[in-house]
This record gives C-alpha cells, sequence and structure tokens, in this order.
C-alpha cells in the first residue's frame, strides 16, 4: 500500500484571503503556548454534560477567531496550520477522516487527503480540539447513562469544529 502526503504548508493557506497574516501564527507575536492557555483556560477542570461541553466548545472556536482577528468565514486552514508546534498532513491512505497524535514534541494532525476539501478542513478543526482537551478529556468527558464518555468527545469536536468554520454567530438582532 502506498501512501501519499503532503503537508499543509505554503500559498495562502497561511493568511487570510487578503494576504494579511494571522495574529495566531508562528512568529506573529502569539506564540502556541498563549493561544492554547487562552483557549483551554475557557474549559472548567470537572466533568461537564453535554451541553456545557458544546458552550465551552462554541466559546473556544469564538476566541480563537477573536485571537486570529477574524471576522466571519472562510476560515483558513493557517488558523490552525501555522501555530507553532503543529503539523498537519493529508494522507490520501488515511483510513479514517482525521486523527492527531502527539509525536516528539509537537502535535501531528492527519486528515484524510481522499475527502473533499471541505471534510478536511472540517476534520482539521475536530482534530484541533481533540488537541486542546487531551490533557483533560478523562476529566472533562465520563460515561453517562447512554452516551460514552469517548462519544461526548467527540460531539464536543464537532461542535467546535462547526463554530470555527461558520464563524461567530450574534444572537443580537439587528438595529435596522
Amino acid at each position: 500500500m502506498r501512501t501519499t502526503t503532503r503537508t499543509r504548508r505554503g500559498g495562502h493557506l497561511h493568511g487570510t484571503e487578503d494576504g494579511r497574516r494571522l495574529a495566531t501564527a508562528r512568529g506573529a507575536g502569539n506564540g502556541e503556548r498563549g493561544v492554547l492557555a487562552v483557549l483551554r483556560a475557557l474549559c472548567p477542570r470537572r466533568s461537564l454534560g453535554l451541553q456545557e461541553a458544546a458552550i465551552v466548545a462554541e466559546l473556544q472556536a469564538n476566541r480563537l477567531l477573536e485571537l486570529a482577528g477574524l471576522q466571519g468565514p472562510p476560515t483558513p486552514e493557517a488558523l490552525i496550520t501555522e501555530l507553532p508546534r503543529y503539523v498537519v498532513r493529508s494522507d490520501v491512505d488515511l483510513p479514517v477522516s482525521g486523527s492527531a497524535q502527539w509525536v516528539n514534541g509537537r502535535w501531528l494532525i492527519s486528515v484524510c487527503g481522499s475527502e473533499p476539501l471541505e471534510r478536511q478542513r472540517f476534520s482539521l478543526a475536530h482534530e484541533f480540539k481533540h488537541t486542546l482537551d487531551h490533557r483533560f478529556a478523562g476529566v472533562l468527558y465520563r460515561d453517562r447513562g447512554n452516551v460514552s464518555a469517548e462519544e461526548q468527545a467527540e460531539l464536543a469536536a464537532d461542535m467546535f469544529a462547526a463554530c470555527l468554520l461558520t464563524g461567530k454567530v450574534s444572537l443580537q438582532p439587528s438595529s435596522h
């Protein structure tokens, strides 16, 4: 079996569509520890119910967008790929949509390169949420009735990805 991989670097993925460098990017003055610490600080260090986990995921996604100075979609992949100690690769033979693992002092996020680009972007954001929760997943997500801890973590990662990719939604009525 031949595996084709490509690392997500280069082109317009490192900034916004107009070429601006993201405030969260490598060398932009916000270190990975700062960004991750800010996002992790939004999550209480205790077991979360499904609704609370969804709210935390939404808060984290919105805060990441704010840190990057983004007002709305599209959300560039560089928001994640440019963080220090993160490497993202696309693997056409990956048997799952995405995975994240800590390897040699950095996060390696892999996405299935044979899936549509929209799915790859969702998987990237989903796996990034797992890296945010990694240290505390055993505390945050506990088996509850008919929903396992693993299912709860997956639902929270889905919520984070959806919020990150669609941008912050204002529930305030317009003044028009």
